[in-house]
């Protein structure tokens, strides 16, 4: 006897990762995570203020990467909080603000910048108090909950971790493979793994950012003659974890313009 399941379904999911994508950018310090995230934005293309962009940076100084570029953005500090719950409290009032520029349709895009920088604030504020393995439980029920908190955001969020491990910003060629599996070497005994992945307490922590965001991308710089060109890596490559929901869509290594990978993806897919 089959089962009949047509009374428990209620719509297709096609589409839903792209119509509001949840995209995590990683890497090493000094590649450009912060520049490749608001380059989701549709005015970063002639500078001046990002207008569309929320940003919240949670490292000193975290924008600072942008004016040298003609560039600026509407940025909360979370850089001084040194209390979960302070952080709570302000993080909510940012999802209210988020929210009603949606509604008002202004916002095209949501950043937490320098999310590692938070992470290891958190599990400070915990491992005073808990124990060991209790800390790390409720550093994952720490993030669990953050990431809910995105539910009614319908336009695009974008985290930016820090890398951990060893690597340097520039020069990840196919010719330099044999100094790329030494990193790669250095990379396993910081994180416990075979892949250069997010800088977070905790492997429980990053599965939360892995598994449910719809990109998870690599930010790499690589020198073209005497320029540098920064890159973002959607399959796993030269020892970096990396992962998308988009199958073929995207070439394994793709410009570090989100707003161009976005238009791509919708493009490929007819919406």
């Amino acid at each position: 006897m089959s089962l009949d399941l047509s009374k428990l379904i209620v719509g297709s999911a096609k589409g839903s990762y792209l119509n509001r994508p949840r995209i995590v950018l990683y890497g090493p310090g000094g590649v450009g995570k912060t520049v490749t995230a608001c380059s989701i934005s549709e005015k970063c293309k002639d500078g001046g203020m990002l207008d569309d962009l929320l940003v919240v940076s949670c490292e000193p100084q975290g924008l600072d990467s942008l004016p040298p570029l003609g560039m600026d953005a509407p940025c909360v500090d979370f850089s001084e909080v040194s209390k979960v719950s302070e952080w709570k409290k302000l993080h909510k009032l940012v999802i209210a603000e988020a929210l009603e520029r949606q509604e008002a349709g202004t916002l095209n895009a949501l950043i937490y910048d320098g999310m590692s920088t938070a992470d290891m604030m958190w599990a400070t504020s915990f491992r005073a108090t808990d124990t060991s393995a209790r800390m790390y439980g409720d550093l994952k029920d720490m993030h669990l909950w953050f990431w809910s908190t995105f539910d009614k955001i319908k336009v695009p969020v974008v985290f930016t971790f820090h890398a951990r491990s060893l690597e340097k910003s520039i020069d990840f060629g196919d010719e330099e493979q044999a100094r790329v599996e030494e990193m790669r070497r250095k990379a396993t005994d910081l994180a416990g793994s075979a892949s250069i992945s997010l800088q977070l307490e905790g492997r429980q922590s990053a599965n939360v950012y892995r598994g449910q965001s719809a990109l998870f991308l690599p930010v790499r710089v690589q020198k073209k003659g005497k320029e540098l060109e920064r890159q973002l890596l959607t399959m796993p490559k030269f020892g970096f974890e990396a992962k998308t929901r988009y199958g073929t869509l995207l070439n394994e290594i793709e410009p570090a313009n989100l707003n161009t990978l976005l238009k791509k993806l919708k493009d490929n897919k007819g919406e």
